[in-house]
């Protein structure tokens, strides 16, 4: 409530909630705050509706870029048989492994999820205390998620599916199964923010990462600015250019 005396923020905070306000098989004694212009991006839909449309328009082609099978000069890049005037690197927290911008200080972070199913219905809003919940039809929902910086590997943890199951327990007192338990890594970044820009030596080389969590968010406001600043040299923000690191 004291953030929506904040102008920037009004648009944003909605109705103040009471906990009657809530279905009954949710707890929320301290009732709770409505948040506009907000949703969910089921992204994995996504990615594979952009995958189709572009292998149906011949743009996408699949398979794994080394740099060691990367060519460059300071006017072209050649990979294979592909012959470009700029490479732009989007390999997520794959990025830590580039030799063109290991000065870029990622910090992975480990994330992992869990899908289950109550015996009733929960909730037809997305809910937000400490974890989230969002449902996903059929008494679906898909609960997270946690924050690792060990073991950065994609393989789920008991222990993650444990602190997940009794977060949930102290925010409905439905009986709930796990149907899914899955992890990733986060291509996070040391200061939270965004690597983007071509490489101060090899202009014909750049990236795009370290969206962290927020990159349903960000990543189609900052693909404009980039497109903007690749074809016509619009300023990138300050806060996301790799400028701001010493070479």
């Amino acid at each position: 409530m004291g953030r929506s005396g904040d102008p920037l923020m009004a648009s944003y905070i909605g109705e103040e909630l009471v906990e009657s306000d809530f279905q009954k098989s949710v707890i929320a004694p301290f009732g709770g705050i409505t948040v506009l212009q907000s949703g969910w991006l089921d992204v994995a839909k996504f990615v594979d509706a952009c995958r189709s449309y572009f292998k149906k328009r011949n743009l996408l082609i699949d398979g794994n870029i080394n740099d060691d099978h990367v060519t460059i000069d300071n006017k072209e890049v050649k990979w294979k048989n592909i012959l470009a005037q700029k490479l732009i690197f989007c390999n997520g927290y794959n990025g830590i492994q580039s030799h063109f911008f290991k000065r870029l200080p990622f910090l992975l972070s480990k994330g992992e999820i869990i899908e289950i199913e109550t015996q009733e219905f929960l909730t037809h809003d997305v809910l937000n205390r400490g974890i989230y919940i969002v449902p996903i039809g059929e008494n679906r929902y898909k609960v997270g998620s946690t924050f690792s910086w060990e073991e950065l590997n994609q393989t789920p943890t008991q222990g993650a599916k444990d602190f997940l199951s009794d977060e949930l327990k102290k925010i409905t007192h439905i009986p709930f199964s796990i149907l899914n338990h899955q992890a990733a890594i986060r291509p996070t970044t040391k200061d939270r923010r965004p690597f983007i820009g071509l490489h101060s030596t090899i202009p014909s080389l750049g990236i795009f990462n370290g969206m962290g969590t927020k990159g349903v968010m960000m990543a189609p406001f900052y693909a404009e600015q980039f497109v903007q600043h690749l074809l016509f040299n619009g300023l990138l923000n300050e806060e996301v250019s790799i400028t701001r690191f010493p070479h």
